[in-house]
């Protein structure tokens, strides 16, 4: 987890397998994950796999939200 120059907030999560079947699902809040609460607040979501083939990376990018009045 790291925070950029912007103020957002960056989420990087790497698991073995290299294939995310059922991401669109999952970032559509179609499965139960938190993936699609997390889109839902706005959060920039990705996955690539690793240079190794043998792994993907899940990454996260939160903007900062206005505050409330």
């Amino acid at each position: 987890m790291t925070a950029t120059e912007n103020e957002e907030l960056l989420i990087a999560v790497t698991d073995p397998g290299c294939w995310f079947n059922g991401f669109a699902e999952a970032i559509a809040a179609q499965k139960h994950t938190g993936l699609g609460l997390v889109r839902t607040l706005g959060g920039e979501i990705s996955w690539s796999i690793c240079e190794s083939a043998y792994s993907k990376t899940v990454r996260v990018l939160m903007s900062p939200s206005a505050p409330s009045p």
